[in-house]
């Protein structure tokens, strides 16, 4: 049976960080206090997120070969590079 499963990934720092989707090696810049939903619509049951948080976050999708979770802010999906730092100079 497939469900939805999603996770919120805030930035509650005073510093710029950057969220990597794994496996594809996506990213997406999170300015301070920028608050980013992970939604992926069709996870069956082994589907799950690992998270490792050190300066940036890397969240991986696990357990579901064809998963593929989108990344979500106030409600409008955000594309790979989204507020990438190298786009600020």
């Amino acid at each position: 049976m497939k469900r939805r499963v999603k996770i919120i990934i805030e930035n509650d720092s005073e510093i710029f960080k950057t969220l990597y989707l794994e496996p594809w090696g996506e990213d997406y810049g999170m300015n301070p206090k920028d608050k980013f939903e992970i939604i992926e619509n069709e996870a069956t049951e082994n589907f799950y997120f690992h998270i490792v948080c050190n300066h940036d976050f890397l969240v991986w999708a696990e357990g579901q070969n064809d998963a593929y979770p989108r990344v979500y802010k106030n409600g409008q999906e955000l594309i790979c590079g989204y507020n990438r730092i190298n786009d600020k100079k």
